[in-house]
């Protein structure tokens, strides 16, 4: 991994107060204090140990408690030295006024598919003093500090990705175990963050990861792929079966099971039963 940092500072100022996009890959660690990110549409709490990476063009609004401000770390970086002639600080702007063609987007030159969209962590504790050593020798006025800085901020991203591998796996079986056998009654994305306590974003990342679906399309295939073995090995009733996978409308259920498999359910059952 190749990297090159742009700007690193240990704060508690907001990076914006509007919605944003910025220039460099951006990582923002929370050291303490309580508050909030918008990151892609999708909103995250922020807490001591909170973990944010938002790639280039990424829009991000983060908000902080007012009672408990966030002490943060900041790091604008690349993936590559493509752009290290580029030394100064590309300041973040409204995502309205964001140009393309001034984005640095490194994370396309990256081999780790983890860095190419952006993710939060809510307890990445284990990072907190490598981070930390990251800023404590940027910020030293010494001829190799900016290198030093750079190991760590690799060893840190490795151990970030070897943790989500890790983490990534497990959690997947946890979530195609969940689905298998609270299918029936599942009825949305929020019934399996609630259930297994991470955000639904989050989820159908992990799942899209390992199974390419989204965790709305692999609960609807798995409902299907059901309702496909009931059809062929029992005499079920559409209007039952549609109740046995959890959905409430038949006719719906009808539509995108013909979507699915080419075929209408009655069709299905017909040529299963012919062959």
């Amino acid at each position: 991994m190749d990297l090159f940092i742009r700007y690193l500072a240990k704060t508690d100022c907001l990076p914006n107060r509007f919605p944003t996009k910025a220039y460099d890959l951006r990582i923002f660690y929370i050291l303490d204090g309580d508050g909030e990110i918008n990151l892609a549409g999708e909103r995250y709490p922020l807490a001591k140990g909170s973990f944010c990476y938002c790639p280039t063009g990424t829009e991000y609004y983060p908000l902080t408690s007012k009672d408990n401000p966030l002490k943060f770390i900041v790091i604008n970086f690349d993936l590559s030295h493509k752009n290290k002639h580029i030394q100064n600080f590309l300041t973040p702007i409204k995502s309205k006024k964001f140009n393309e063609k001034l984005g640095i987007f490194s994370q396309n030159d990256c081999e780790l598919e983890l860095f190419k969209e952006h993710f939060v962590i809510p307890n990445a504790l284990f990072l907190e003093e490598i981070l930390l050593n990251t800023e404590k020798e940027y910020k030293k006025n010494t001829i190799y500090a900016n290198e030093i800085a750079e190991s760590y901020l690799k060893c840190a991203l490795l151990k970030l990705a070897e943790f989500k591998n890790q983490k990534g796996n497990h959690l997947y079986n946890k979530i195609i175990n969940y689905i298998s056998n609270n299918y029936k009654t599942i009825k949305s994305n929020d019934d399996v963050a609630t259930a297994l306590g991470y955000h639904s974003f989050y989820l159908s990342n992990v799942l899209q990861h390992h199974s390419g679906l989204t965790l709305h399309r692999y609960i609807k295939k798995f409902r299907l792929t059901k309702a496909a073995e009931l059809l062929a090995f029992t005499d079920m009733p559409i209007a039952e079966i549609t109740n046995e996978i959890g959905m409430d409308n038949s006719n719906h259920f009808c539509n995108i099971f013909s979507k699915e498999y080419g075929v209408s359910p009655s069709h299905y059952r017909n040529s299963i039963k012919i062959i």
